[in-house]
């Protein structure tokens, strides 16, 4: 019996650490943005200050939330794959306490630091 119960907890522990997963958006909206800085990643842009002004198509989001006022380089490289799997070219930071419409979070991910990944596709 003692055999059996420790891999269930190391799948539990596994299943635990599943990195963010990509929820999709039908349709995909388009949208032109108001500018700003981005840091460029593993050759993903990533914008937290401001938006792309070229017009872009809005894939879907990163599912998963971060605490904090910014994501850093180690964020980022760990996204970058996760944004050109699903077809991006670019991820923009979003800030707030709500998700996007459609979208769902856990009851945990409240207040104003939330920080969530919208990628996108240059057009």
């Amino acid at each position: 019996m003692k055999s059996s119960f420790l891999p269930l907890v190391a799948v539990f522990i596994l299943a635990g650490c599943a990195g963010p997963k990509f929820q999709g958006v039908t349709p995909h909206p388009i949208a032109r943005g108001t500018g700003g800085s981005p840091v460029t990643v593993a050759g993903v842009q990533f914008w937290q200050d401001g938006t792309p002004t070229r017009k872009y198509e809005i894939l879907g989001y990163a599912d998963d939330y971060w605490r904090g006022p910014a994501l850093d380089d180690f964020d980022f490289k760990r996204l970058a794959p996760l944004v050109t799997k699903n077809g991006g070219d670019a991820g923009v930071v979003i800030r707030g306490d709500k998700p996007e419409p459609g979208l769902r979070r856990q009851p945990d991910e409240v207040g104003e630091s939330v920080l969530r990944l919208q990628i996108i596709k240059f057009l």
